[in-house]
């Protein structure tokens, strides 16, 4: 199965059962295994992932991975040993996913920047093709800073059956902040995945800034209950760190623009904000166990949303 690499950064919680089902359920005698990405006809580099025995095939100009059926039996097996005393929880399950997926193409993009070669059919070559540009991305500019619909995805029912009304109040608020925040976190993103003049990543990169600002100043004058103080400093302190992130993540595109988000993955401040998105949730379970479907849809999705990887 070939995964593309939007699909890997934009996984929510609801598509891991299906991106592993899609794998399982690939014929491995329909058709040969690709050598080639589809998107630009790169030659593909088969990769190991550390820690495991888990082998892809990874586009080194970021488009996707190649996923046969044993290798997505060694997936799953890898999301089973990890988290198997919480397998059903689709959060975990995601995290593993993703980050064994972006582990995939980090690994194939490191051994091409560091001046490695691919493997053909006809001996060893370098690959000179360039990965193609999102035309939805490149319209992102200073006066088009897309805002997403988020009414009919996982709506936060007005009432709970487990979460008082002050407490689902704070909650209604503080998710409304975390969706403006999510569309700033995916422009910014998606603006760093096209090629930009340094003039161009600064504009946007302000524009960036000053919107994560005022996300971060709504959450700070929310009206937070006792019981969810610690839960909210754990937002402000991602929302905080993903400022720095970006910051950092531009200047260094700025300097060279092969960096990406697998390259970056590693940054400090991006596993702080994304621990501290994992800490508010792990809370938020532990404070309500028998949280109802809907609220706890509703809040996962928006986290998962808000988070980097």
């Amino acid at each position: 199965m070939w995964i593309s690499d939007r699909r890997v950064e934009d996984l929510n919680a609801i598509d891991v059962d299906r991106v592993l089902a899609d794998v399982l359920a690939n014929d491995p005698d329909a058709r040969e295994a690709p050598t080639v990405c589809p998107e630009c006809l790169g030659d593909l580099l088969r990769t190991t992932l550390p820690q495991s025995d888990l082998f892809v095939s990874a586009c080194p100009n970021q488009h996707g991975i190649w996923l046969s059926r044993a290798e997505g039996d060694r997936l799953r097996a890898l999301v089973s040993e990890q988290h198997e005393a919480a397998l059903a929880r689709k959060h975990d399950r995601l995290r593993v996913v993703r980050r064994t997926l972006v582990a995939a193409l980090a690994a194939a993009r490191g051994a091409v920047v560091a001046g490695a070669v691919v493997a053909g059919g006809d001996g060893l070559r370098p690959n000179p093709t360039s990965p193609a540009e999102n035309p939805d991305s490149r319209r992102i500019t200073p006066a088009n800073w897309p805002q997403r619909d988020w009414s009919a995805w996982y709506p936060l029912p007005g009432t709970s059956p487990t979460v008082d009304h002050d407490e689902l109040q704070y909650i209604q608020e503080m998710l409304l902040v975390l969706q403006k925040g999510a569309d700033n976190r995916l422009n910014i993103h998606e603006v760093l995945r096209t090629t930009r003049t340094a003039d161009e990543y600064g504009s946007l990169l302000d524009v960036y800034q000053r919107r994560q600002a005022a996300v971060l100043a709504k959450l700070n004058v929310l009206a937070v209950p006792v019981r969810l103080r610690s839960i909210h400093r754990h937002l402000v302190v991602a929302t905080d760190r993903q400022i720095v992130l970006f910051g950092v993540f531009v200047a260094e595109k700025i300097k060279d623009s092969t960096v990406d988000l697998c390259r970056m993955v590693r940054h400090p401040a991006l596993t702080s904000s994304s621990r501290a998105l994992h800490a508010a949730w792990d809370k938020i379970r532990a404070l309500y166990p028998n949280l109802d479907q809907a609220t706890s849809d509703a809040i996962e999705s928006r986290l998962c949303r808000f988070d980097v990887i």
